[in-house]
């Protein structure tokens, strides 16, 4: 576990919890709870100071307010997880970057991953910040403002004991992934060549959340589960010592990471976008991203845009 290399600011979230905590298996937290915001800057820390300009992007309503609702699914780590009724990892700590930027208060709301985008469209909630992929296809419903990078990774149980390691070993096996996510899609892609190829019926498992699919996968009712690389990396490394999973060879360049909001409430998208490009600028993002090994996953800041895939910005 690494830990915090910049002073971090006094953090203004508000954390509510909608629901029951969506926690992954025994024994597998956020590195460490809480950030260690001991010892000196490495890097140049936030001044904590309202951006003024980036305020004035966001909606009346919540201005007035001084509060942004946002949706989370907090079982996630090192992205995003609850521990000690805290939430943790690299998307709360961005979070609190960017709401000092914004000069507002984030109050977060657990719902499972497919709720979210309806609970947007519903008014519900303002952001959806998750492990949510910025496809051309989301951006027709809702704005989407890049955070990250992200590849796809394969999780199966310790020893791999279907020899899977890329998508084509799918073939015969019983693959799983969470409801509503482009990792779905691929696993119907993958579904329909292991047909065209004559290579044995692959079965796809869907679930509500990320956890409940890690449990089937450890009780082998599922072979493998196909998601994000980080996550996975750090659940095969940590559940219960690094005995239950691990990560299969295959790494796929899968996209963007982004924070989603409503296409009706302009500003919203503009005023994440720029505070992101702010707390860029300013080291504090590298640094969250640093401080959780999770480099590969920053993105240069030509690429923290929003609607990137319907501009062309995003390859």
């Amino acid at each position: 576990m690494s830990t915090r290399n910049f002073v971090r600011r006094s953090r203004p979230l508000i954390a509510v919890v909608a629901g029951a905590s969506l926690l992954l298996l025994a024994g597998c937290a956020s590195p460490g709870g809480a950030a260690d915001t001991s010892g000196s800057p490495s890097a140049p820390a936030a001044d904590g100071a309202m951006d003024q300009s980036i305020h004035d992007l966001l909606p009346d309503d919540i201005k007035s307010s001084g509060v942004v609702t946002i949706g989370v699914t907090p079982e996630d780590p090192p992205f995003l997880s609850k521990v000690d009724g805290e939430y943790v990892g690299i998307i709360p700590e961005l979070m609190d970057e960017v709401s000092a930027v914004m000069g507002v208060e984030f109050k977060l709301e657990e719902l499972p991953f497919p709720g979210l985008i309806p609970a947007i469209q519903a008014g519900k909630i303002d952001y959806a910040w998750t492990s949510m992929f910025d496809t051309a296809e989301r951006e027709q419903v809702l704005d989407f403002s890049t955070y990250a990078a992200a590849n796809f990774g394969l999780l199966v149980q310790k020893g791999n004991p279907k020899d899977i390691n890329f998508l084509e070993d799918l073939c015969g096996t019983v693959a799983s992934t969470t409801k509503g996510t482009v990792m779905a899609t691929a696993l119907e892609e993958q579904k329909a060549k292991c047909a065209a190829d004559g290579k044995g019926d692959m079965q796809i498992s869907l679930y509500d959340s990320q956890s409940a699919a890690h449990v089937q996968l450890k009780a082998g009712q599922v072979d493998s589960f196909l998601g994000t690389a980080t996550p996975l990396t750090y659940l095969a490394e940590n559940a219960e010592g690094g005995a239950v999973f691990e990560m299969a060879e295959g790494s796929y360049p899968a996209g963007y990471l982004a924070v989603g909001s409503s296409k009706n409430d302009k500003g919203l998208a503009e005023a994440m976008s720029a505070a992101l490009a702010k707390i860029e600028e300013d080291g504090a993002y590298a640094a969250v991203f640093e401080s959780y090994s999770a480099t590969n996953d920053v993105l240069d800041a030509d690429l923290i845009v929003v609607n990137g895939r319907t501009s062309g910005v995003l390859k």
